[in-house]
């Protein structure tokens, strides 16, 4: 017997379907193809891969109903009909400009939003999806002038420092509450009436972010384990980030760009060994940022030698690294433990 082969199509290729027979043509303008056309060229512009099924149900459930993509269909099938088919396919074209704007921020911002660039481009660096639905809310609402960037750059910073102590730190995973919070609040924002009702909708997220924050010891636990070498470069772009969120913090003062410097380690790669092991060597607290030209200078000179330079280099060194007369395994992991509480306390706090 012979069977038969079940193909089963994508939700983008049966939406396509389904509002290409919902959508009667009565012009020579087909507006579901021009419209269809006009959206899978918005997402394709991303210079990420961003996977239309992926978007439908973000966008679906950030509007109407938390879904999953297997259930998604179903539910804007029995949704969209004659009456309204037009509006919503207009309404996937605008999220996906929206979309676009979260996953290529470098895109779709004017150059008085860097703040709101940088909190979208750090959670992609934590390669988090769960906040999608409701970063997305919080985007349309801002294009469409119901909430102000101010409003925008408190929520996605409560946002990001969520999801670095959450996610990017200590690795924890939610059983899908998460998920639910933040289509849940997507939806509500969609339907605020105006800034106020937003307001206090976004400082409801707030609290429940800080009510689902890991724990300081086990964030500490997780910060200690971060970790670059040369040979273990996995969480270069976290270091990195990490790196520059302390500097700004400290007030460093560097002469180039955050972006164009390098990592330095004060205790030399090359100088592993039995008592300066890679955990320690690689770790937060033995790690700098510094132009590449200064970074030559120091070469894989020992710490004693290093101090010298670093000394001239003054404004863009923290102070501990200036004040400190010897470099030994205890002092780094100190220095690493010292940051992760400032990390927690300060720099990362979510409300």
């Amino acid at each position: 017997m012979i069977r038969e082969r079940v193909l089963t199509l994508a939700l983008s290729d049966l939406l396509k379907n389904h509002f290409t027979k919902t959508i009667k043509q009565r012009t020579p303008v087909n507006f579901a193809k021009v419209h269809w056309t006009e959206l899978l060229s918005v997402i394709n512009q991303s210079p990420i891969d961003i996977d239309p099924d992926t978007f439908f149900t973000h966008s679906w459930s950030s509007r109407f109903e938390a879904t999953t993509q297997q259930k998604a269909y179903k539910a804007i099938k029995a949704d969209v009909v004659s009456t309204n088919a037009k509006k919503h396919l207009l309404d996937f074209v605008e999220d996906a400009r929206h979309y676009l704007s979260i996953f290529s921020p470098e895109t779709g911002w004017q150059k008085g939003q860097g703040e709101i660039v940088r909190s979208l481009q750090a959670l992609r660096i934590f390669r988090v999806s769960q906040h999608t639905p409701g970063v997305l809310s919080l985007v349309r609402a801002n294009k469409s002038g119901i909430i102000a960037d101010k409003a925008l750059k408190r929520a996605l910073r409560a946002i990001e420092n969520f999801h670095f102590q959450f996610t990017a730190v200590t690795s924890s995973r939610s059983s899908g509450g998460i998920s639910a919070m933040y289509s849940s609040f997507g939806r509500r924002l969609y339907e605020a009436p105006d800034s106020n009702a937003a307001g206090i909708l976004i400082s409801e997220l707030i609290d429940k972010l800080e009510e689902r924050k890991p724990s300081i010891s086990e964030f500490m636990a997780g910060f200690e384990q971060i970790n670059f070498l040369n040979s273990n470069t996995k969480q270069s772009a976290l270091v990195r980030y990490i790196l520059q969120k302390i500097s700004t913090h400290l007030e460093l003062a560097f002469t180039e760009d955050q972006a164009m410097l390098t990592i330095e380690h004060l205790h030399p790669q090359s100088m592993i060994d039995h008592a300066w092991t890679p955990d320690i060597v690689g770790s937060i607290g033995n790690l700098i940022l510094l132009p590449s030209k200064q970074n030559g200078y120091l070469k894989d000179d020992d710490f004693k030698t290093k101090s010298k330079t670093l000394q001239a280099f003054g404004a863009s060194i923290p102070r501990d690294i200036l004040n400190a007369s010897e470099w030994e395994p205890d002092q780094v992991w100190q220095r690493t433990s010292n940051l992760a509480e400032l990390s927690y306390s300060t720099i990362w706090k979510i409300g």
